[in-house]
């Protein structure tokens, strides 16, 4: 199951087919949303989704957290690095040009304090280096049976299934 905006409600109808007979996955973005949990409601319970780590502990997410007035994403964090990865290439380039920019970020490093708490570095070829995937359960968590999603530990062998 990999919804988009526009199949979102395909994928919510293809769980309800399902019945929890088979286990189902999503890949962050439309997955990563509580409109989807709204939309699909208990149907959803025990899916697996996964998406980017961040590190929600980081001086960076209290504050964002803070100033948004709620949790912040992957998304959020994913784009305050490259924000900052794009400022500090800026400021260290020579020209302003596209090549000198592109040759800066190869050489960027932002440490956990110049971002959103794990660092920035890229490799040769321009992917991100050490930012690692979680998977992210869609459970009950509290006493009411309000769904939400919460990271599985995968030290503890935890799973989405029941």
């Amino acid at each position: 199951m990999i919804p988009s905006v526009k199949t979102a409600s395909v994928a919510i109808n293809l769980a309800k087919e399902n019945n929890k007979q088979l286990p189902l996955f999503g890949v962050g973005g439309t997955s990563y949303n509580p409109d989807i949990i709204e939309q699909g409601g208990d149907i959803l319970e025990g899916i697996t989704v996964h998406i980017p780590s961040f590190n929600k502990n980081s001086k960076y997410s209290k504050d964002a957290e803070e100033r948004w007035k709620g949790p912040i994403t992957y998304r959020t964090a994913g784009a305050y690095d490259a924000t900052q990865a794009l400022i500090k290439s800026l400021e260290q380039a020579d020209q302003s040009t596209r090549k000198a920019i592109l040759d800066q970020l190869r050489i960027l490093e932002l440490s956990e304090d110049e971002s959103s708490g794990q660092g920035v570095k890229f490799k040769e070829d321009g992917n991100i280096i050490g930012k690692k995937n979680i998977l992210i359960c869609i459970k009950k968590t509290d006493q009411k049976g309000t769904l939400d999603f919460q990271e599985i530990d995968d030290t503890k062998s935890e799973s989405c299934m029941k």
